[in-house]
Formats: C-alpha cells, sequence, structure tokens
C-alpha cells in the first residue's frame, strides 16, 4: 500500500478541465503544489518531469518548461505525461520578461515565443522556436524614431505583455501601449530556422485611457482570450506600499502588490481599432491572474443538473488573482467591486516556493469516479497543506406559532429592543438568537427599500458605510450596527465612472472622468451636487475643511509631479487652484492607502512607513513624526481622524494579524498607543476616517471598537481592542485576521446629513 501510495504521489492528480494553480517547492523544486479552483484543496505531487523546471507559459494543457540553471526546456502536458523537448536555451533564463506559447502540439503552428529586454543596450530581443527546431531562432528589434514603441527620452523601448490569441502572437508597448501583431516568417517546411525573420504589425490599438491612477500606484496588464473572436485585457491597480525606511530603502516587502484600488476590463475592437470598456463579464466566466502579467486564464463555467452556475465554489462575473510568494487568492466581483480574499497556501511563502501558475488542463476527464481517488494524500501527510475552504447556509424551517389574529408572536417586539438584548450578546449566543424565528432573522439582515432610507439613515447618528456599484444605478447604504442594507437608486449617467475620493461632514467628495477629472461634492440623501473647478492632474489624497456650503470651506489635495510633492488648493469662491512644491517630501514618502487631514489648520498625512508629515499651511513649513515602536513590521493600511478634539491613527498590517491605534500628543509631538478607546468607536475605509461616541446612544457595547470596510457574508466586520480580535455582530465570527473576509473597492463611511440648501450655496462660485 505505501509502495502504491508513493507511486501515486510521482503522478499528478485527477486534473478537472478547470483552473488549477500550481507550485513549485522544496529542493531542486521536488515537489508541486496543485490547488483546485472548484474544489478549493490542494494536493502535493512529486512529478520527476517538473523536477526544478519553472512554469513559462501554458497553451490548452500544455506547458513550457524550463530548467533555468541547466536552460533544457521542454513541452509538458501534465494530464497525458506527454514530454517534447526543445532546443537547449542559450541564453540567460533569468533575462526573459514574457513568454507564450502560440498553440498546443502536434499542431503545425505550435511556436514558443520568448521577448529579453536587456537595459543596458536598451533594446528587446524575440526569441522563438518550434518542436523539432535544433536551435532558437533570435530576431532583434533595433529601435526606430518614428515607431510608437520608440521612446524618444531614454531612446529605449520595451514590450510588457505577450499573448497567444488564435494561434498568433500579440504584444504591448511599454511605452504607448500599442498593440501589435507578431508575423512570423515561416518556410515551406513549416519550421523556423536561422534565416527565419519576423515583423511587427501595428494594430493601431492604443492602451485604454487610466482613470483613477496616480504615481504611488503599480498596474499590471493581461491579455487574455476570452473566447475564439474575443481578445480581452484586464488591467490592475495596486498600491505600492512596501516599508521603507528614511532612506526609502525596502525594509520588508510583506506588503508589496496588495490593497488592489482599482480593476479595469476592456474588450479589442479591431474594426474601430479601440478598446471597449467592460462593465461586466458574462455570469458564467471567470478570469484568472497570475503574478506575472503572461499568465491569464479565461474560464466557461459548466452548468450542472445541482448547481445554477457552476459546479464548485467558482464564481461567474469574477476575477481570481494571486500576489507573489503569498498563498493567498483574491476573487474581484465585477458585479459589484468587492474583492474577498483566502488562503490556499500556508506555506507559499516560503523562500523554496515558486511563484504561482494558473493551468488549465485540457484532454481529461471529469468524472469523479476515478479509482486513483482513493489514495489522495491525507492533511497530516502534507502537513495541512491539503486546505478545503467552503461555506455553508443554515435554513430554518421550523413553523411559525401564531396567536389568535394569525399574527406571529415576534411581530410585537420593538426592533429597539431586539437591537439592544442583541448588543448585550457575544459568539454563538448571537448567532442562535438571530436564528431563532424567521422574523428576527429578517429584521437584523434585510434589505431595505428606497422609501425608508430617510427613517433608517434618520435614527442612527452612527456613520454608515456607502458603497457604489459598477454601473452607478444603485448605491448601497450599510448600518454597522444592525447589518440592515438600504438602497438609493440614481440616475445611471449622473455618477457613471464616479469615484469616491473623500467623505466629511455628510458629503463626498468624487472624481469623474478619464485624464481631467471633474470633481464635486455629491449628497446622497438629498442628491445635491457643487461642481468644482477641473483639476488638470490627478492626486494621491484629498481632503476638506468644512462643509462645502460654508463660506470657508478649503479643498487641499496632494500629488507628485516627477517625484516631487505638490500641494494643490482652492477655497469656495474661487475659479482656480493653486499650486506650490514641498521640497522636503518625494513621491515615495506617499502612501496611496491613506486620505490626509486638515487638523487645526495643519495639514497632516501619513507616509509608507507610517510617519506623520505635519504641513503649516500658512507657513509652508513641514516636520515628521516618526513612531517610536510599532508591532507590525509592515503596514498595509494607515488611517488618520480626527477624536474627540484628538489626531488618531489606525495602521493595520499584513492581512490584518495587527491593527493598532495611536493618539498624538501635541506638546509632546509623540504618538501614544492606545490600549482602550472607551466608548469611542472609529470607522475606516480608504476615502475616509470617522469616529463616534456611543454614551449617549441606547444600544450598549458599541464602544472600544473600530469598523472595518469588510465583510463576512453579509455582516460587517469591527475589530474589538478589548479582545484583539475581529467579529460580527450577528453571525459569531472571530478571527484573529481578516481573511476569508471581502472589502468594497469603492465605498466611504458617511454621516447622514438632510439638510436642504439654496441654489446659491450649491453653487461653489
Amino acid at each position: 500500500m505505501d509502495r502504491r501510495r508513493k507511486n501515486h504521489r510521482r503522478e499528478p492528480p485527477v486534473l478537472r478541465p478547470e483552473p488549477w494553480l500550481v507550485y513549485s517547492h522544496g529542493k531542486h523544486k521536488k515537489s508541486q503544489t496543485f490547488y483546485s479552483s472548484s474544489e478549493r484543496s490542494c494536493q502535493v505531487r512529486n512529478i520527476r518531469k517538473m523536477r526544478n523546471r519553472t512554469i513559462w507559459a501554458h497553451c490548452q494543457g500544455w506547458l513550457v518548461l524550463l530548467d533555468i540553471d541547466h536552460g533544457d526546456c521542454s513541452l509538458f502536458n501534465p494530464v497525458t505525461m506527454e514530454e517534447l523537448h526543445l532546443p537547449r536555451f542559450p541564453f540567460t533564463a533569468k533575462s526573459i520578461d514574457h513568454c507564450a506559447l502560440s498553440s498546443p502540439p502536434p499542431d503545425d503552428n505550435c511556436v514558443v515565443m520568448c521577448i529579453e529586454y536587456c537595459g543596458r543596450r536598451k533594446q528587446s530581443s524575440f526569441h522563438f522556436c518550434r518542436p523539432g527546431d535544433k536551435d532558437w531562432t533570435t530576431q532583434l528589434v533595433k529601435p526606430q524614431q518614428g515607431q510608437c514603441w520608440y521612446e524618444e527620452d531614454t531612446h529605449s523601448f520595451h514590450f510588457q505583455n505577450i499573448v497567444s490569441f488564435n494561434g498568433e502572437f500579440y504584444v504591448v508597448s511599454e511605452c504607448c501601449q500599442g498593440l501589435f501583431k507578431v508575423q512570423l516568417a515561416i518556410d515551406e517546411l513549416g519550421t523556423t530556422n536561422n534565416d527565419a525573420s519576423m515583423e511587427l504589425i501595428d494594430m493601431k490599438l492604443r492602451g485604454p485611457g487610466d482613470h483613477f491612477v496616480s504615481s504611488t500606484m503599480m498596474s499590471s496588464w493581461f491579455m487574455v482570450q476570452a473566447s475564439p473572436t474575443e481578445l480581452m485585457t484586464v488591467k490592475l491597480y495596486y498600491g505600492d506600499n512596501r516599508d521603507t525606511d528614511s532612506s526609502f530603502k525596502v525594509r520588508s516587502v510583506e506588503g508589496f502588490k496588495i490593497g488592489v484600488k482599482q480593476l479595469n476590463l476592456y474588450k479589442a475592437n479591431f474594426q474601430e481599432r479601440k478598446w471597449e470598456r467592460l462593465e461586466t463579464l458574462p455570469e458564467d466566466t471567470a478570469i484568472f491572474l497570475g503574478s506575472n502579467s503572461d499568465n491569464a486564464v479565461s474560464y466557461q463555467i459548466p452548468r450542472r443538473q445541482e448547481f445554477d452556475v457552476g459546479g464548485g465554489l467558482v464564481r461567474g462575473n469574477t476575477v481570481y488573482f494571486t500576489t507573489t510568494n503569498a498563498g493567498y487568492l483574491y476573487a474581484y466581483d465585477v458585479g459589484d467591486r468587492s474583492i474577498s480574499v483566502s488562503l490556499v497556501c500556508s506555506k507559499a511563502n516560503r523562500p523554496d516556493y515558486s511563484e504561482p501558475h494558473w493551468i488549465m488542463p485540457l484532454g481529461c476527464s471529469s468524472s469523479t469516479d476515478d479509482p486513483q481517488r482513493e489514495f489522495e494524500i491525507s492533511p497530516d501527510e502534507i502537513g495541512n497543506e491539503q486546505i478545503i475552504l467552503s461555506s455553508t447556509t443554515g435554513n430554518n424551517n421550523s413553523s411559525s406559532t401564531t396567536d389568535h389574529d394569525g399574527r406571529h408572536w415576534s411581530y410585537d417586539i420593538p426592533s429597539e429592543l431586539l437591537f439592544d438584548v442583541q448588543s448585550r450578546l457575544f459568539g454563538a449566543d448571537r448567532c442562535f438568537f438571530r436564528l431563532a424565528c424567521k422574523t428576527w432573522n429578517s429584521t437584523f439582515s434585510r434589505v431595505v427599500s428606497t422609501s425608508s432610507n430617510d427613517r433608517f439613515a434618520r435614527n442612527h447618528s452612527f456613520p454608515i458605510l456607502l458603497h457604489r456599484g459598477m454601473n452607478g444605478e444603485v448605491v448601497s447604504l450599510f448600518n454597522p450596527i444592525t447589518s440592515v442594507t438600504s438602497i438609493l437608486s440614481f440616475d445611471a449617467w449622473s455618477l457613471r465612472d464616479a469615484v469616491i475620493r473623500c467623505s466629511k461632514h455628510g458629503w463626498l467628495l468624487m472624481s469623474q472622468g478619464l485624464g481631467v477629472d471633474q470633481l464635486f461634492f455629491f449628497n446622497p440623501f438629498t442628491k445635491d451636487r457643487i461642481n468644482l473647478p477641473m483639476l488638470p492632474y490627478d492626486f494621491e489624497g484629498i481632503t476638506f475643511s468644512s462643509p462645502p456650503t460654508s463660506f470657508n470651506c478649503l479643498v487641499i489635495c496632494y500629488s507628485a509631479w516627477w517625484q516631487q510633492m505638490v500641494i494643490s488648493f482652492i477655497y469656495r469662491g474661487q475659479h482656480h487652484w493653486t499650486d506650490y512644491p514641498v521640497t522636503s517630501y518625494t513621491s515615495d514618502f506617499m502612501s496611496p492607502f491613506s486620505n490626509p487631514i486638515y487638523h487645526k489648520g495643519l495639514l497632516c498625512f501619513m507616509g509608507k512607513n507610517a510617519d506623520l508629515c505635519i504641513h503649516d499651511f500658512e507657513q509652508r513649513t513641514t516636520k515628521t513624526i516618526e513612531l517610536p515602536h510599532r508591532s507590525c513590521t509592515s503596514v498595509q493600511r494607515s488611517y488618520l481622524l480626527e477624536c474627540n478634539g484628538k489626531l488618531l491613527s489606525v495602521l493595520i498590517g499584513h492581512m490584518g494579524k495587527v491593527l493598532e491605534v495611536y493618539a498624538l500628543d501635541q506638546e509632546a509631538i509623540t504618538w501614544k498607543e492606545l490600549d482602550d478607546l472607551e466608548d469611542n468607536m472609529l470607522f475606516v475605509s480608504a476615502a475616509s476616517a470617522l469616529s463616534a461616541t456611543n454614551s449617549g446612544e441606547k444600544i450598549s457595547c458599541l464602544g472600544n471598537k473600530v469598523f472595518l470596510d469588510r465583510f463576512k457574508e453579509k455582516d460587517g466586520v469591527f475589530y474589538s481592542l478589548a479582545t484583539r480580535k475581529f467579529h460580527t455582530f450577528w453571525s459569531g465570527y472571530n478571527s484573529d485576521d481578516c481573511c476569508n473576509t471581502k472589502e468594497f473597492i469603492n465605498c466611504a463611511w458617511i454621516e447622514p446629513s438632510f439638510k436642504t440648501h439654496t441654489k446659491d450655496e450649491l453653487q461653489w462660485w
């Protein structure tokens, strides 16, 4: 039995035709971990033909494998175990930026193509070969002025992506983000040779415009063939929030490429020569993105009898993506623009683990009755590598008890009393209380209509979380105390592509447009709008001092011009923005996850390493206050807010494993860590950070908590400084980190305001 089990581990798992995530690890990369996207489980194998080899590319079930140490290259099918050897790679494999496979063998058009960029010579080389060739063919693309891929300033050019579309290669120029078709010259025998040549054909498609992109943000551009006639592009924008010291040297990369702030989808229109923005994916389509920009898979979820869409846990209209050496899988829901995260490989952060790669096996059976299933490795044997994540829902099917009038006994209990009783319960008791009857369950999780929005918001003085979907027609208002969601409806075009940038005093400060953004204030409760003068550039953070209808309202933002920090401001009544540089800081200092705050006449904002910058707006002087000590070695998110006249900062480490709150001692000009917020509550999100006090409310047990823009299913997640854990009020959830939760991208905490204004007050000048 042991011998059969050992032999079994040398074979790949039963690979269904669905996306699988593959990690190579161990000494000489002798082991491979296969993660099933539908079952959400890991299986470890020791496949001899994959040892000490890196997955370069894949196409329709075939992998391009490369031995980095010796240059051996081959095509490998993990389902049939078939291997085709390619010529030994004569170049430095580590210098290869991109690789793609045009079509699977034995197709006559099967070609492997690699792109190498030499920074010293400022030129790109294309290497390609076919099965049966004796050597690789190299084509050097020489810089030529006038070509759109040529960068005039540096006299260089670089290609940032390559994709196989209907058996032909397409590349993207980093300079102009133009799409080019790679035309290969193939001889009559169908094999490449040393005299073969290639040509780049300009498809006249330029990169889609970047919206809400700043210099502190980075991007990854993925191209994927979604169908035989459809080439799609996914642009992923994230913050480079690596922890740095005073000289801006990286101290930790734990937070690198996390905190996604935007994800855009485009479809290539070859006839009109443009990229068309997509607001949604088909309900049965999911896209999987790897840590390398060449690794993208489109998957059409099969319909099965026992499921509406999908036979497992893969959701349609969703983009899944991974990060480098982290072991986490992120799922971006295109419909509601939320990102959920789960741990798929707990050991992926070890140095012996390679970057994960998505593969799509073909030609294998999807039957679950395969006899090899009896040899599936147990979690104990693989050191808890097999992680199965699943969600269950409970149904209360018990019959209701009615009185003589036919009314349920729970109808006459005031909801305020239910909320007060629930607030005094903890853990599983909250869940049992909620499931006592259908009426109570619906009371705590209902979604109310537009007609009850005003009553819902007026009855609660706490901030509520506002979230916009993709089309802008519907705005959701979530009460974190009651888990009640309210819906507001708007004209689809009035808020189309609008991004929430800041929230204070019951108003949202939003931007709208591409390139030159239109800034405007918006009150979602009264639907009042105040337009601001155009700002001809994007910015890192923005805030305002008072309600926009007040005569002394001041709007301040900071941005980066050529690595130099620039502060811009405008007062109510002015027609133009005023700019001036701050020479003591560079763009490397600024964090993409923290808005500034205008506190007692001072502009305060957080840096990447959680240092506080205080800028005197009148004297135009700056100073920095460093944290003397903090537990989190890598700050993923940082927030500034005012609470009872004091300036507070909230620091959140990687995946929320550390959350710390500090108060600024303005006399000693130092930070002091807070272990207890007493009756105060903090509400933090990327666009806003607010505070509230619970002392005057009927609902108890709400103080000493930090409410986040995260959800566990339908319940809001908060952090308790008393327990040092994350909780929800209704589901009994508690955790040491915020893994297996989701957050909304375009959301903000807001204090409901229903004050009416005159026509003159709604004019900025």
